[in-house]
């Protein structure tokens, strides 16, 4: 299991994204930056690495 944590990028937010493939969190998490905190960003100002600090892996 995957989790993104969006506080990793954008402090104060508490929204999460969990999923069982890390493309699927990935997306999730690009779709709700560019929906609650873009400022004119497009989805690759992001980048997958900013991306990737903020996601973890869940062993089960």
């Amino acid at each position: 299991m995957y989790e993104f944590f969006c506080e990793k990028i954008i402090p104060g937010c508490t929204h999460t994204e969990r999923g069982e493939k890390k493309e699927e969190v990935r997306e999730s998490a690009l779709k709700h930056l560019a929906e609650h905190h873009s400022h004119g960003e497009t989805r690759e100002d992001w980048g997958a690495e900013v991306i990737n600090d903020a996601m973890i892996y869940l062993p089960r």
